[in-house]
């Protein structure tokens, strides 16, 4: 449900996609605010950036916050009358590229392909 969440929403825009070269992960860099790009051609990579001034002017911006301690995150997606909904979950890292994010009942692990100060990439389920 997670990744349907993020799948949904998609902004024509430029974003830092050549970052999605590097296949580095950087574990510490997650906590932060993180913004939705684009999503690519196939629909399975989700790709986010902490810089918000290389997404277009909109009257949205998807973002999800991972709390440094390891355990909340907080998604906010458009809500019924396009004001910010937040929905409070959790993080855990599994391994060094598989992130565990639950909302509720919702559990979703996550295959990170690149993590770094400025951008995080991983595919969905």
């Amino acid at each position: 449900m997670f990744a349907f969440l993020l799948l949904s929403f998609s902004w024509a825009c430029k974003g830092p996609q050549d970052a999605s070269s590097s296949n580095e992960i950087i574990t510490e860099a997650l906590p932060g605010i993180w913004y939705k790009l684009p999503a690519d051609a196939s629909g399975d990579i989700i790709q986010f950036t902490t810089d918000k001034t290389s997404l277009p002017p909109s009257r949205f911006q998807e973002r999800i916050i991972f709390e440094s301690d390891g355990q909340k995150v907080v998604r906010y997606t458009p809500g019924p009358d396009d004001r910010p909904k937040a929905t409070h979950g959790s993080w855990r890292w599994i391994t060094a590229d598989l992130l565990v994010v639950s909302f509720g009942e919702a559990e979703d692990t996550l295959s990170v392909l690149s993590l770094n100060k400025n951008y995080l990439q991983f595919k969905t389920p």
